[in-house]
């Protein structure tokens, strides 16, 4: 059975648990919209320093929800609540009662806190052999990953800012203006989010941007432009000189 990981402490999501409890129902009750759509509305009730927590206690009651109605055996969302922290402690440990599941598909998808059906459906892209290894990979916190805007500053300084404001960062092992946040502060809420130094983008997505490399004073077009996060990339490696068309 994989880890069970809250970014936050029992404690301190206990001081926020009926903002917590509610916006998870709200997202059970909406038939799972975009997490971001929920948390909208349970943040505005929390003080800066828990709006943090409630989003990392709301995040993994969703990440676990199948996870937990097991462990619980209860729909009402205050039993998955103690369920979440019991197992994320250790308190619990469900792995004998899961190694009782008769179907494999259904011990995996259990254990992993997924539907049946993405289980069959990542079997079938990886194999058995690595399918246990897959599905851990997919179930590890992602890590939140910048971008830093090199028409206004460098990355340096640009973690230095953040520093100031109380914000860790590192740099990204890859990409060349990635920064990745420390902690669960909201960077939204910093000047130098505000003043445009950096934007919220994930490595990979970096990446892309500096394989198409292009150079100053070329056309390109970002025929899948989507929200427009690689668009900015592109225009930031074009430096002002150039044009980019972005289409979706």
């Amino acid at each position: 059975m994989l880890a069970v990981i809250v970014g936050c402490e029992l404690v301190e999501a206990q001081r926020v648990r009926p903002l917590v409890v509610r916006a998870y129902d709200e997202a059970r009750r909406r038939d799972w919209p975009f997490l971001s759509d929920v948390l909208e509305g349970a943040l505005k009730e929390a003080t800066e320093e828990d709006r943090g927590i409630v989003a990392a206690a709301v995040q993994a009651l969703v990440k676990y929800d199948r996870l937990l109605a097991f462990a619980s055996g209860s729909e009402a969302a205050e039993a998955r609540f103690d369920a979440l922290f019991a197992l994320a402690s250790g308190e619990t440990n469900l792995a004998p009662r899961i190694e009782r599941i008769e179907h494999a598909t259904e011990r995996l998808a259990v254990a992993c806190s997924m539907p049946d059906w993405l289980v069959d459906l990542v079997r079938t892209e990886v194999g058995d052999g690595a399918l246990e290894a897959a599905l851990a990979r997919m179930n590890e916190p992602a890590p939140r990953v910048a971008r830093v805007n090199t028409l206004k500053t460098t990355r340096d300084a640009c973690l230095a800012a953040l520093l100031e404001e109380g914000v860790g960062a590192h740099a990204t092992a890859h990409a060349a203006s990635g920064v990745v946040l420390e902690g669960r502060r909201s960077v939204f809420r910093t000047k130098a989010f505000a003043g445009g130094d950096l934007e919220m983008q994930d490595e990979a997505s970096q990446l892309v941007a500096e394989l198409v490399a292009p150079p100053p004073k070329t056309f390109v077009v970002d025929a899948c432009a989507g929200a427009g996060g690689k668009t900015l990339a592109l225009a930031a490696l074009l430096a002002g000189k150039g044009k980019l068309l972005a289409l979706d």
